[in-house]
This record gives structure tokens, C-alpha cells and sequence, in this order.
């Protein structure tokens, strides 16, 4: 057995104040030390998404849509109803906030990225917050904190502004979790206040994305600290809201009409989508999650996958069982999907960055060093899908630059098609039905044809997104 072993079967320790100072923790030692500390963490995670901050343009087609939506007068702006239950998407916060920003800072693109890249902080805040609660070293969240920031599916969620509603749940998620852990459980009054606030974050995070479901299974993380009426009263309280969310929504989700097939669901798809979101950090060459299939680059992303799960198992049985359980759990309701996405991942991605870290003492050396080793390939990966969206994004800036003094001066439509195959989805996905953009009318005015059609085509973007006449 490992010298380590034994701990799993350790009482829960005793609670602490909510401010006191553990054990060899001195930045947790005052408020002072520790508002500093978080300061400086912000810093940090802001430095190492400079890239993803410094983009000129944007990714999707949805970023242009609504850009166009809120570029009305104020009074026509099409908010989103807050107690409108019957669309599929119900998620008025995430709709209603994109909205305002597109208004307020739309045309700003660095500017809107920067907005992006500070929530997502924000929510790695959280993160190292709630894992310095949990008894891990303030030193080793902050690591796991940052690392979460820089896995590729994360740097493809702070790169699309499209996104905010992975943070928005997981944010709401991890306050509601931290709230839990800071309670005092001292009086009746405290534990009905736990209950309240879990309840309001949980309704937050549920008018964020559907997949706030999952939130009192989150909150059940807390029994790491703590097992009292605290915890049983913030779970309690959570459920009730999930349940009067279903109780209103449930039809809705499961049977309510599609505006395509992509969101058509099977328990027959959770097999290939828990193989394609497994293998997709250590897949070098792969942009999205999507598609992944067997190859010489598949066969290592099984070995790392497999590395991974013995690392886990190498901090016990429980730990390993707790591994497999909470990144299911975390990924939920996106496997019964036709289609696997990156930032669907968003939520398995910081649980297995604090798994790590809680389960990181109880490994041996062997397994820190292969962990840091599959960690840093992860990085790499993602650093790589930061410099794509940026491409991307420089693209779009240079297409529409190009493109709004070609229809300033024409009434015909026009052709477009990519010089290379490679650029073929980024041109169809960057002209795909977007109303207007700086109010100048495009719809059916722009139109792409795909790489290898033998349709001629008027115009030619080039791999940096540039016009010329096709000859």
C-alpha cells in the first residue's frame, strides 16, 4: 500500500473559521494578503491569455449574428424573456449580457475579448479559491487554476464570445460550492442563508445553460470539508430549483421541435462522445472535439487517455472511482448529442484540474512526473488552438474589410470561395447568414461556395482572409 493510502480512510478534518489561517498557508492569513493574492492570480491568468485578448476579429458565425441583432437603436434590441420557458436555448442571461456587450462594444473586437477573457479568470479565481478550501496548498490551485485556463478546451471557450454560457454555469457553480465551504455552521440562521444562496446561484447558472442541472451534484464536492446541515441544506436547496427548472422545461428539452438535426439526442451516442472528449487534448493537429477518428495521432491520445486513468488510480481505488464518476458527471447531459464540441468540455476540463490537485499528495513521484508530462502535452494543444482562433479571427477582420467597399458598390450577389480547402468551413462559417455588418446589408447578398464545387466563383479569399478576382 502506499505510504498515503491510509488517508482515504482518515476522518473529514474539523472545520476552520471561515477566515482562519491553515496550516503553512500564509497567504490565506489575512484579508489584506489575500486580496493581493487574488489580484495578483488575476494578473496572471490575464498574461497568459494575452494571445486569446489580442485578436482582431472573431470566430463564428453567431458572433456576427448578434453583433448585427444589437446594432439597432436601443428600444429595438431583441432581449430575451426572462420567464419565457417554451425556446429550446432558455438562457436569458447569457443571451441578454451578449447582447448588451455586442451593443456597448460590438465593432471592438479586442475589447470584446478582453471582457471574454476576464470572466473566464474570473472563474479560475473561483476555482483556485475553492480548491484552497478544500485544503489544497494556495501554490498548487493557483497551478491548477492557470493550467485550466490554458487547456485547449478552454482557450477555445475564452476565444469564442459565443461561450459566456459555459462560464456563467460554471462560475455560478463554483460560488455556490465556495459559499458552502465558507458557511458557519454555528447557527440555524447561517444554514438557511447556505440554502438561499445556493438557490439563487442555482437558478443564475440554470438561466446561463441547461447544463446547470448537474449544480447539486457539484455541491456534493463539499462533503470533502464538511457533512453537516450546511451542506445538506445548500443541496436541498439547489435540487429544488433543478427540480422546479425541469418540472417547467423537461418536455421542452426532450421533445420540444429543432431548428436542425445537431441537437437530435440518443443514450446510444455516449460511447463516441466519451472516446472523442477523452482523446481531444492530447489529439496535437485536432481544432474542435468533433469527428475524431482512428489514426497514428488517435493511437497516442489513447495512451495518454490510459496514462491519465492510471494516474488517477495510482492515489487509490476511491480516488479512481471519483475520477471516472465526476468527469462523466461533469461532461453529462452533452453525451446523448450527435456531436461532440469543445466547449462542451468546459466543465470536465476544471474538474479534472481539480481533481489533480486534491488527489496530487496522495500520488506517488512516478505519477506526479507522468501527470506534469501529460499535463504539459495538453498545454501545448491548447496553445495551439489559441494561435488558430486568433488566425481565424484575422481572417474575418481582413474578409470584412475587404468585403463592406465591394458592397457599398454593387447590388449583385456575391461569390466567394477559399483559395484553399483548409480555409473552405472558416469562409462558410464566417458568411453564414449574417444580417448585416456596420448596417451594411449582407444575407443573401454574400454567398460562399465550397472549395471543391466546380461552380466558378467571382471572388477568391486568400489564407489571410483577403478578396481578389478570380481569374
Amino acid at each position: 500500500m502506499h505510504p498515503d493510502e491510509s488517508s482515504t480512510n482518515a476522518p473529514v478534518p474539523p472545520l476552520r473559521a471561515p477566515n482562519a489561517a491553515a496550516p503553512n498557508d500564509p497567504v490565506r492569513a489575512t484579508p489584506g494578503l489575500l486580496r493581493r493574492a487574488s489580484w495578483q492570480f488575476m494578473l496572471a491568468a490575464l498574461l497568459v491569455q494575452l494571445p486569446l485578448v489580442l485578436n482582431h476579429g472573431y470566430f463564428s458565425h453567431d458572433e456576427l449574428q448578434w453583433l448585427a441583432y444589437a446594432d439597432v437603436p436601443w428600444p429595438e434590441i431583441p432581449w430575451n424573456g426572462w420567464f419565457d420557458f417554451e425556446p429550446f436555448q432558455y438562457r436569458p442571461l447569457t443571451f441578454n449580457l451578449w447582447l448588451l456587450l455586442s451593443k456597448l462594444f460590438g465593432y471592438s473586437p479586442v475589447t470584446m475579448h478582453l471582457l471574454r477573457v476576464l470572466a473566464g479568470a474570473a472563474v479560475a479565481l473561483l476555482l483556485r479559491a475553492t480548491l484552497c478550501e478544500l485544503g489544497v496548498p494556495t501554490a498548487r490551485a493557483s497551478i491548477a487554476a492557470l493550467a485550466f485556463l490554458l487547456l485547449p478546451e478552454t482557450s477555445y471557450a475564452h476565444a469564442w464570445i459565443g461561450t459566456y454560457a459555459d462560464s456563467l454555469c460554471l462560475g455560478f457553480g463554483l460560488g455556490a460550492l465556495l459559499l458552502t465551504l465558507r458557511a458557519d455552521s454555528a447557527t440555524r440562521v447561517a444554514t438557511v442563508r447556505s440554502a438561499l444562496a445556493a438557490s439563487v446561484l442555482t437558478a443564475l447558472a440554470l438561466a446561463s445553460k441547461e447544463s446547470a442541472v448537474l449544480l447539486p451534484a457539484l455541491l456534493v464536492l463539499a462533503a470533502l470539508r464538511r457533512r453537516d446541515r450546511v451542506l445538506a441544506a445548500a443541496i436541498a436547496g439547489s435540487a429544488l430549483v433543478v427540480a422546479l427548472y425541469l418540472v417547467l422545461r423537461l418536455d421542452t428539452i426532450l421533445y420540444g421541435p429543432r431548428d436542425g438535426s445537431v441537437y437530435a439526442w440518443s443514450t446510444g451516442h455516449i460511447p463516441a462522445r466519451l472516446v472523442e472528449y477523452a482523446m481531444y487534448p492530447f489529439e496535437f493537429d485536432r481544432f474542435d472535439a468533433t469527428g475524431a477518428f482512428w489514426d497514428a495521432h488517435r493511437r497516442f491520445a489513447v495512451m495518454c487517455w490510459l496514462a491519465t486513468v492510471t494516474v488517477a488510480a495510482s492515489a487509490g481505488w476511491r480516488a479512481l472511482a471519483a475520477f471516472c464518476a465526476g468527469w462523466v458527471l461533469a461532461l453529462g447531459p452533452v453525451l446523448i448529442l450527435t456531436f461532440s464540441a469543445t466547449h462542451y468540455a468546459y466543465l470536465a476540463a476544471a474538474f479534472l484540474c481539480g481533481f489533480f490537485a486534491i488527489t496530487w499528495q496522495r500520488m506517488p513521484t512516478l505519477a506526479r512526473l507522468t501527470l506534469a508530462g501529460l499535463t504539459l502535452l495538453a498545454l501545448v494543444h491548447g496553445q495551439w488552438v489559441a494561435a488558430e482562433m486568433r488566425r481565424i479571427g484575422d481572417i474575418q477582420h481582413n474578409l470584412y474589410e475587404d468585403l463592406l467597399p465591394l458592397l457599398a458598390n454593387r447590388t449583385t450577389t456575391v461569390y466567394i470561395k477559399a483559395e484553399r480547402a483548409s480555409e473552405d468551413i472558416i469562409l462558410r462559417r464566417l458568411v453564414f447568414r449574417i444580417p448585416s455588418y456596420r448596417q451594411v446589408p449582407l444575407g443573401e447578398r454574400v454567398v460562399s461556395i465550397e472549395h471543391d464545387d466546380p461552380t466558378h466563383a467571382e471572388f477568391v479569399m486568400n489564407p489571410v482572409g483577403r478578396l481578389s478576382q478570380a481569374r
